[in-house]
């Protein structure tokens, strides 16, 4: 602080004394030196980056030359199931609840709770010095900017498809590398070699990517191995290396390793919860999966950390813009209100939600249930999906609007068990129900919960009782089973209760406690 208002009163005097002299002459000088020093002080924080990030580098290499340690991996995990209760159908024209009660809760669940972006070893988006400007990815409508595309480049960009979307990297030619031999000292030698500043484009594409699409975290890591697998088709262990390399920089929690047996390559990531069905390893606390699924039981793996690194976090916190490939158009009609609409999604985000894994935070059985919830629709989804529900419930009291959606949830899709349709259990993001021909509880009670907030701005909560996944909204004025959560009354409204109104609870569940599951 000191420093500085020396800095401010010798700046001060100076321009003082220069404007006695000629005003505008001099004016024009301190101006240009004001700038200057500005310039340096940026220059002068870039240089300090760069320098932490070659000591982090050249540290990272020289422990990769240290003896490895064999780890077993750990069985999968499995997500506790118990079994699912049988829907059941409210007898046409009996009333609706005329009396309020006060239904038990075993836990209240906390809302998801906002995570800090992940954030590379350092800044490259702000320091890196584009020299040619480049577009990374097509639009959203598969178009490029054409100034951009015409471009001569200095740097030849492959293009690789990322879920239907065209994306173009820059690479180095001079960057391309071998692995004859996985062994400690080759590995730490090539580390050095892509820690040059020559590398840094390619890094800085990357991250240029996952900004365009706005990729989540399990999203990007899956873009940079394709990348790298459009750089080295073929090459397995190059693959991992350039996959492994890349993420480190970009601040994921990583850990190197290899296969006894064969010498290939694997790259274990870390991630802030569990996903089921795939082997995975601790350490630090943190479980690791494989990128590529593999199902090889003990790897020889490197376990030491790279600087600030942080696990990929699960949820799904932005939107993945790929491009757009309209689904056929799917029509929906309500059982009651002559209430109908239509849909179409983008197959490509259909098929990113169909590779993306099942997962759950450890201390939190219920979390997957509430990011799905979590996530919104897309905008082109409700382009075509809300018009006809908003004007259905424009100008209704807030109740009929309430029945309404849930009406429509309840008997414009079709219900089938899991076990069934997909011979396990899978939930769905919103998208997924409106297209596939059948959902169960959980993906009704995720669907209504989505509608009920775009479309009419109410609180809801998820509701769990033993075996079924059910919804509750909270009314000012409402009648029937009602949850008390912080003294608001949020009552019962079942997706799965065909034929229920508010405050109506499937009589199968009526009676049991449930977990209230914020959202």
């Amino acid at each position: 602080m000191k420093r500085f208002l020396l800095s401010i009163f010798i700046f001060s005097f100076t321009v003082a004394a220069a404007f006695a002299q000629d005003p505008f002459e001099k004016f024009k000088q301190f101006s240009q030196q004001s700038k200057q020093t500005f310039e340096t002080a940026e220059q002068r924080q870039k240089k300090a980056y760069l320098e932490f990030r070659d000591k982090l580098n050249e540290e990272f290499a020289e422990q990769m030359t240290k003896d490895w340690k064999s780890y077993g991996a750990k069985a999968p995990e499995k997500k506790k199931k118990e079994p699912e209760v049988v829907p059941v159908v409210k007898p046409e024209g009996e009333p609706a609840p005329k009396e309020n009660v006060k239904n038990e809760i075993t836990e209240v669940v906390s809302a998801p709770k906002p995570e800090p972006p992940t954030v590379p070893v350092i800044p490259f988006l702000d320091i890196y010095v584009e020299e040619e400007p480049f577009d990374v990815v097509e639009d959203f409508l598969g178009k490029w900017d054409d100034d951009l595309k015409v471009a001569p480049l200095q740097v030849p960009a492959p293009g690789f498809e990322f879920y239907g979307t065209t994306c173009r990297i820059r690479y180095p030619s001079e960057n391309r590398f071998s692995i004859e031999s996985t062994n400690n000292n080759t590995l730490s030698s090539l580390w050095k070699r892509l820690s040059k500043k020559d590398f840094d484009v390619v890094i800085f594409d990357c991250l240029k990517v996952k900004k365009a699409l706005d990729l989540c975290d399990w999203g990007y890591i899956q873009m940079v191995h394709k990348f790298a697998g459009t750089i080295f088709p073929g090459q397995d262990n190059e693959t991992a290396y350039l996959t492994f390399y890349i993420l480190t920089q970009s601040g994921y929690k990583l850990r190197l390793s290899r296969d006894i047996q064969k010498s290939r390559l694997h790259v274990l990531v870390g991630v802030d919860g569990s996903i089921t069905g795939r082997l995975y390893w601790v350490f630090d606390g943190v479980k690791f999966v494989d990128i590529d699924s593999e199902k090889v039981p003990t790897l020889l793996v490197c376990d030491i950390k790279y600087g600030n690194e942080s696990p990929a976090k699960l949820a799904i916190t932005s939107s993945n813009k790929f491009r757009m490939k309209a689904t056929e158009l799917r029509k929906f009609e309500s059982k009651y209100d002559n209430l109908k609409t239509e849909s179409t999604v983008n197959a490509n985000l259909l098929d990113f939600y169909n590779d993306y894994p099942n997962f759950y935070l450890d201390d939190d059985p219920y979390s997957s249930w509430k990011y799905y919830a979590q996530t919104p629709l897309t905008e082109s989804t409700k382009a075509v999906l809300y018009p006809a529900l908003k004007e259905a419930v424009d100008g209704k009291p807030v109740a009929d609007a309430v029945n309404m959606i849930l009406h429509f949830v309840q008997t414009a899709f079709d219900y089938k068990y899991d076990e069934d349709v997909w011979g396990g259990e899978r939930v769905f993001f919103g998208e997924e129900t409106l297209h596939y021909p059948y959902c169960d509880c959980e993906d009704r009670a995720i669907l209504y919960s989505i509608l009920v907030r775009d479309i009419l701005g109410l609180d809801v909560v998820l509701v769990y009782y033993p075996g079924h996944l059910a919804a509750a909204t909270r009314l000012e004025d409402g009648t029937g089973d009602y949850f008390e959560v912080d003294g608001n009354k949020y009552f019962v409204t079942d997706p799965t209760f065909i034929n229920g109104c508010i405050g109506d609870t499937m009589t199968s569940v009526r009676g049991l406690g449930a977990a209230i599951i914020r959202l």
